[in-house]
């Protein structure tokens, strides 16, 4: 329960803290689309980190409910690792896509924020299509 209160209402806390950053900075909102984009690339991420059990026979089904196990592919389990070594990148180009909006001179391009936000927002959506066809 509390890890789908945390997965649902991530887009919100991330707005809440950009609503907060951009008071503080008095920035207008129409600046903020590459945190916004990427915000929402990190939720996606954040989904892609549950791992699903396996399809097995009825038998072994019945077997691990008994000692109350799961099994899970080794290769998904590495896939989820690296979504979340992902996810903690995303996290931190989603601060410096903030910071980029405060200081636009700072980014390497006069659009870093939004080229960072697309970016953030593709990496996740690659990365959950190929989470969903692990195993399917």
């Amino acid at each position: 329960m509390f890890r789908k209160i945390l997965v649902y209402g991530l887009p919100l806390y991330l707005y809440a803290l950009e609503a907060l950053i951009r008071t503080i900075g008095a920035i207008h909102t129409e600046t903020v689309l590459g945190p916004t984009l990427a915000g929402a690339g990190i939720g996606f991420l954040l989904e892609a980190t549950d791992l699903k059990p396996m399809k097995l026979s009825p038998d072994v089904v019945a077997a691990l409910g008994k000692l109350d196990a799961k099994v899970y592919s080794e290769r998904e389990k590495r896939l989820v690792d690296f979504i979340w070594l992902a996810f903690c990148l995303s996290l931190g180009a989603w601060m410096y896509s903030l910071f980029c909006t405060f200081h636009p001179e700072a980014g390497p391009v006069a659009y870093a924020s939004l080229f960072i936000g697309c970016g953030v927002f593709f990496v996740s959506i690659v990365l959950s299509a190929v989470k969903e066809n692990v195993n399917a």
